[in-house]
This record gives C-alpha cells, sequence and structure tokens, in this order.
C-alpha cells in the first residue's frame, strides 16, 4: 500500500501530460512576413486546410517554394494568383499553379507583380514551408558574337565521357542527400546527361533512353524516365503533350531551368481534372528547345514515389545536355 501511495503522484502527472497532448489541436498557418517571404507552419494540419500570404516578384526575379521542412508524406498545392486579393476574390483560374511534396522544392519563373498565394493542403502535413524570391540566373549576352569563343570552348571542357561515375546531391527526406551518376551519351538522340545508376535501369535505344526503377518491373514500369527528340518546335511539342495530358489531368505549366542544358518548359499531371489527388500515376514532363525541334524527357511515377522519384528525375535532368 505504501509502494501504491508514493507512486501515485507519478501516475497523476503522467495522466494529466497524456490528456494535455490529447487537448493540442492540429495546426495549419500561413504568415506573410517584412522580409516578402511566405512561411507555412503546419502540425497535424488536416487535409484541405488552407491560408492565404502575399508576395511580390519584381524584375530578373524567381519564385522559390521550399518545402524540405515538411514531412515527406505530407503535400502542398500552391495557387498565384495576380494582384492582392480576399479569399472571396478568387478567379477561377490562377496565373500558376503548382504542387509540392515535403521534402522537396521548386523554382519557377513569374511575371513581375504582387501576387495573392493560396496554399492547401493535400495531405495531413506536418512541419515548416516557405515561399520567396530570389535573383534569378542571368548570364549576359556578349556585345560583339565573337566575345562567345571562349565560352563555348570552356563549356566544351565540361562534357562527361561514357562511363564516368561522378556525383551529385538531391533533396530527399528532407535533406539534400548524395546520389551517384553515371555519364551516358545517345550520338542519335544528340544529348549526353548522368543517371542515377544505383536506383535506375537504363534502356537504351537509338531513338529513346529509358531509366527505370530497380524496384519496378521493367516489361511493365510505372516508375521511369523516357528521353526522345521531336522534330518539333518546343511550344509545338508542349501544346500537343498538354492537350493529351488534359484528358485525365489537371495541367500545370512552368518555366524551369535546368543547370546545364538551361531554360525549359515544365508540364506536370500531379492532380485530377477538379484539382484533387485522386490519380494513383502522376506525370512530369520536361520540354527542351533545341537546334533541330526540342528534347522531351517524360517522367512517369505515382502518389507512393512521387517525394523520391520526382527529386530523383530532376536530378538526373539537371546534368542533361545536348551535344
Amino acid at each position: 500500500m505504501k509502494r501504491m501511495k508514493k507512486s501515485l503522484p507519478l501516475m497523476l502527472l503522467a495522466m494529466l501530460l497524456l490528456l494535455s497532448a490529447c487537448g493540442q489541436k492540429p495546426v495549419f498557418g500561413v504568415s506573410t512576413n517584412e522580409d516578402n517571404s511566405i512561411s507555412i507552419t503546419a502540425d497535424r494540419g488536416p487535409k484541405d486546410s488552407m491560408g492565404l500570404g502575399y508576395l511580390t516578384v519584381g524584375e530578373n526575379e524567381q519564385v522559390v517554394i521550399d518545402a524540405t521542412g515538411m514531412d515527406k508524406n505530407g503535400k502542398l498545392s500552391v495557387r498565384f494568383m495576380a494582384g492582392v486579393l480576399g479569399s472571396d476574390q478568387f478567379p477561377e483560374e490562377p496565373a500558376y499553379e503548382t504542387s509540392v511534396s515535403g521534402g522537396d522544392s521548386a523554382v519557377f519563373t513569374a511575371e513581375p507583380g504582387e501576387y495573392t498565394v493560396g496554399v492547401t493542403a493535400q495531405s495531413k502535413i506536418t512541419g515548416t514551408a516557405r515561399i520567396c524570391t530570389k535573383a534569378a540566373d542571368v548570364t549576359a549576352a556578349p556585345a560583339d558574337p565573337s566575345e562567345a569563343a571562349p565560352a563555348a570552348a570552356a563549356e566544351s571542357d565540361l562534357a562527361l565521357q561514357p562511363g564516368e561515375h561522378f556525383e551529385g546531391t538531391v533533396p530527399l527526406e528532407g535533406t539534400e542527400q548524395t546520389v551517384h551518376y553515371e555519364a551516358i551519351r545517345n550520338d542519335t538522340l544528340g544529348f549526353e546527361m548522368g543517371y542515377d545508376y544505383e536506383n535506375f535501369i537504363r534502356q537504351s535505344e537509338a531513338d529513346c533512353e529509358r531509366f527505370i526503377s530497380v524496384w519496378d518491373n521493367p516489361d511493365n514500369p510505372e516508375i521511369y524516365l523516357e528521353i526522345t527528340h521531336s522534330s518539333n518546335d518546343a511550344e509545338t511539342t508542349a501544346a500537343s503533350i498538354a492537350e493529351t495530358l488534359s484528358a485525365q489531368y489537371h495541367v500545370s505549366r512552368w518555366e524551369y531551368t535546368l543547370d546545364r542544358a538551361g531554360d525549359c518548359i515544365d508540364l506536370r499531371g500531379e492532380l485530377d481534372k477538379e484539382g484533387q489527388m485522386s490519380i494513383w500515376e502522376l506525370q512530369m514532363v520536361y520540354i527542351i528547345p533545341a537546334d533541330d525541334g526540342c528534347f522531351v524527357a517524360w517522367g512517369h511515377y505515382t502518389q507512393e514515389s512521387a517525394e523520391g522519384s520526382g527529386a530523383r528525375f530532376r536530378g538526373m535532368m539537371h546534368t542533361f545536355a545536348a551535344l
């Protein structure tokens, strides 16, 4: 009996702590900061929670959505509406729209101006995210065309040697993780790149390079990146692909910059036609302009593999360069 009395205060304390924890309400907050950024903070934030923030994009600036502080199972929908608006003034179509998975980040180019930014939790989510702007990577054109020759020569020095192994980093599970690449070259298609040989199997053909997840069925894959060449220009190709995707998906379009290939068009099919996360198979497509048409890098992945495969696809594409 004495031992029971002695442990009673501890039992009461444990019960109080448990009740306190149970009483904590889920949190999903969106706030605009004085440094022209938007903070998103969530603690078990319920699906469909929403908040508003405001962002000003200046000349030669890009928008950054950094969700590396969010848990990897979470996903945010981000809509940019031109002007300073209230929640009852939203247009039917935003100026820009995308979704970002926890542990991931995105950078895109937007027209200068003021934007109302609507952020919605597409799943239960915990962690922090930030939306801000940064100076765009701008390389000035030489006044005299002859001055471009040294730059071209320097670029050729960066050519990859087929079979060469090198390292890169990608944001996975909220941290930058090292990825090991093997350099490949397809002379018929006219490009070189590195592929993540520890996580993908390469299937090479004269008119196609395909990289299939090592965890997938290579005869009928769900998770793979396929690169082809089109004789049509980038805009024509993007319009055709967007029309095809729109039969099943709500299609988002972004202007994206790859480290070696430069500016490209980024199309996403990650939501259904009503803007909901009800589709298992997701799509990301990079259309990269070329002198004789364009390259099409089409990534296929699933809801389950979105955070990992999406980041790995992007990592590989940042090593892509036309010959």
